[in-house]
């Protein structure tokens, strides 16, 4: 088989979508180890459990190998199984910060997803919340993440949190071309101690410190919420302006005269190839009721 043309061996494992068949073509030869390798690696998916944890934090130990990966998927389970000792969570969690920690010297990143489950029933105390928060304080804590062009943040709770005050938090936005900000909503907005936090983090946390770093350079920009947004809490489009945005899409935010939305479609217009607008209404303060989910001051 060593005999093979190497353009041949490269379409045979181009053809193996299984990781498995992967490792297992990797360890026949060191000639399809060599092919194998930076097809195995380009993309990692992580997940919040012991093996996974390790295994992450081992790959990113290998320089041999983090010059393929290209991709990062980070998926929160939402359960702890159930053989799962309680002392296990800590020592995933302190895993997934130092691996976090180091993924700015990946030379060649520039996908990264984060997802997290959207918690169900009311939220009683910020510990489920602890995963997600740790991880995105890590990410923040560096200058930049120079390669990454596209981050996807899933399921991310629309609370606010002295974390996002960090000066560096935006950081990771400023050379992307593609953003896409899925916020979550896991608690029942009617309560007090909830209101202050989701507006914040809509009028401050995501208007500046996420928005307002995104370079002019967006190529692509996708924002979903789980609660009307908008008007209350108050969103701004009027300074934002990507030359090159082409797909845009939106969904649960109020189009009002204060949030400048049509004007920031229309001043893309040149550009947009793609517009997708779900469950997006059009908000006339004082003649009729605000919409079911949206907050009051």
């Amino acid at each position: 088989i060593d005999t093979l043309p190497y353009e041949l061996l490269h379409d045979i494992v181009d053809k193996l979508s299984c990781r498995k068949d992967l490792f297992q073509i990797r360890s026949l030869n060191k000639t399809f180890c060599a092919v194998a390798t930076p097809h195995l690696f380009q993309q990692i998916t992580v997940k919040n459990t012991l093996m996974s944890a390790a295994g992450f934090s081992e790959i990113l130990q290998r320089d041999m190998v983090t010059q393929f990966i290209i991709a990062i998927n980070f998926h929160e389970v939402p359960k702890v199984p159930v053989k799962s000792h309680i002392g296990d969570v800590e020592v995933v969690l302190v895993s997934l910060a130092s691996s976090f920690a180091r993924i700015h010297e990946l030379p060649n990143l520039k996908f990264l997803t984060l997802s997290f489950p959207c918690l169900t029933g009311n939220l009683t105390s910020m510990e489920p919340l602890r995963l997600q928060r740790t991880i995105l304080s890590v990410l923040s804590s560096r200058s930049s993440l120079p390669s990454v062009t596209s981050v996807n943040i899933i399921g991310m709770t629309a609370l606010y949190h002295p974390v996002y005050d960090l000066p560096s938090f935006g950081s990771p936005f400023g050379s992307l071309t593609s953003l896409s900000i899925g916020a979550a909503v896991s608690h029942d907005l009617a309560e007090p101690q909830f209101q202050d936090p989701f507006i914040k983090f809509w009028e401050e946390t995501f208007q500046h410190r996420m928005l307002g770093s995104v370079s002019h350079s967006l190529t692509s920009l996708k924002l979903s919420s789980g609660s009307f947004v908008g008007v209350v809490p108050r969103l701004d489009f009027s300074q934002a302006n990507f030359p090159a945005l082409e797909p845009l899409s939106l969904k649960r935010i109020l189009f009002n005269m204060d949030t400048h939305i049509e004007d920031f479609i229309v001043r893309h217009k040149g550009t947009l190839r793609t517009l997708w607008l779900m469950d997006c209404k059009i908000a006339i303060l004082g003649s009729f009721e605000e919409p079911e989910g949206a907050p009051h001051r």
